[in-house]
């Protein structure tokens, strides 16, 4: 499952996926062969840049917990039906029942507990729960990144990209059996099977998973302004896996929020030493540098970032928001038609071009790209709004 600015931040959520003192800040949200467990972060580089304290403390342990709720499930319903048709197809079919299947909704990371209660979240929620249930019943546990592009969505200022994950789940092998007859896997995946099981993926470790539950948690707190919650859920990130590198942004991010450009950077740089084509600390740390004065060092960046990403997310948009401001619908078009190249599906592009149309005198075009809007949202809120919107033009007599 991701996980998320003024410039770029990083983190897996799904299919919709989020953005202080500089034009652009982004975030990477998560929401994944087996990569090396990477070395402990050395929480002493960090330990006199504490903001003071957090409202919740990191629970790492929290992320995959059965709680009472869970635990009961797992005993009366999940491990009876497992005697009766085996461990695997039991928690395949409970997640496709009405018992435990999770709707999708990008607007928070939950625990597995969480999402257990909730019956709703990310892809890296349901990537959790099925986890914590799977380990219940004795199933061996995969945790897979899909290798596909980054999606970026906007929230509270942010520009948030944002990965996806997913996982497989099979027998638990026995220590004797050779690698050539180990038993199939089941992938499990907010997508439909047939798309889930083909796109490519990389195993990823549970200390990685553990770290993007985290990142992802941190991101939510910056949107929310609460930097010292996020600065303490992004080092906790970094205890679990010192290699994540969307954790030193969003480290970063948060001190840049707090005003100390100087340890921004030294977050920034020390992701693009764990990955030096990683393009939102690519355009996090150019866009800061440029900010402070320091265009030479900048350009060496901007190329890289120009190489491995072509055109920033939502340049476009912002473009063709600031023409609708400007009253100018036509051009707004303009620029909201290049974006939509860029990624057809996001929900906010075509809410977007809905009013440009609107304003041209295109009803029936307004309208489409609202129930576009509704139907590519990955947040009720933002379904429930486009939707009333869509039925005041179909009232008013438009189809």
């Amino acid at each position: 499952m991701h996980p998320p600015l003024p410039a770029a931040l990083d983190g897996p959520t799904g299919r919709d996926w989020w953005r202080g003192l500089l034009p652009l800040i982004l975030l990477l949200l998560s929401a994944c062969a087996q990569a090396p467990r990477a070395p402990a972060s050395d929480a002493s580089r960090w330990a006199d840049t504490t903001m003071g304290q957090p409202a919740v403390v990191p629970d790492v342990e929290a992320a995959l917990r059965l709680d009472p709720a869970l635990q009961a499930y797992l005993e009366h319903t999940l491990r009876p039906a497992a005697r009766r048709q085996g461990a695997l197809l039991a928690l395949f079919e409970a997640l496709r029942s009405s018992d435990i299947r999770v709707v999708y909704d990008a607007s928070t990371t939950r625990t597995a507990a969480e999402t257990f209660e909730a019956r709703s979240g990310n892809c890296l929620s349901l990537v959790l729960m099925t986890a914590a249930l799977a380990d219940g019943l004795g199933l061996s546990v995969e945790f897979r990144e899909v290798l596909t592009d980054t999606q970026w969505s906007r929230l509270a200022g942010l520009h948030v990209g944002n990965t996806h994950v997913n996982l497989a789940l099979g027998p638990r092998p026995s220590p004797f059996a050779s690698v050539l007859l180990a038993p199939p896997q089941t992938v499990i995946d907010f997508l439909p099977p047939e798309a889930a099981g083909k796109l490519p993926a990389r195993r990823i470790s549970r200390q990685r998973v553990l770290a993007m539950y985290l990142n992802n948690r941190a991101a939510e707190w910056l949107t929310q302004g609460d930097l010292a919650t996020a600065q303490a859920f992004s080092l906790a990130a970094l205890a679990q896996d010192a290699a994540y590198p969307s954790a030193y942004n969003t480290l970063g991010v948060v001190f840049q929020r707090h005003g100390r450009a100087d340890l921004a950077e030294r977050a920034w740089r020390d992701g693009l030493a764990q990955a030096p084509e990683h393009a939102t600390l690519l355009a996090n740390l150019a866009a800061a540098l440029r900010a402070q004065g320091r265009p030479a060092e900048a350009q060496p960046l901007e190329a890289v970032l120009a190489r491995v990403e072509g055109t920033a997310p939502f340049v476009n948009l912002s473009r063709g928001l600031a023409a609708l401001r400007a009253g100018d619908p036509a051009g707004a078009r303009d620029w909201l038609l290049r974006e939509l190249a860029r990624d057809p599906d996001y929900h906010e592009i075509h809410f977007a071009l809905a009013q440009a149309e609107l304003q041209l005198g295109h009803p029936a075009q307004a309208l489409s790209h609202l129930q576009r809007a509704s139907a590519e949202s990955p947040r009720p809120e933002l379904r429930s709004l486009y939707a009333a919107k869509a039925e005041h033009l179909r009232a008013l007599g438009v189809h």
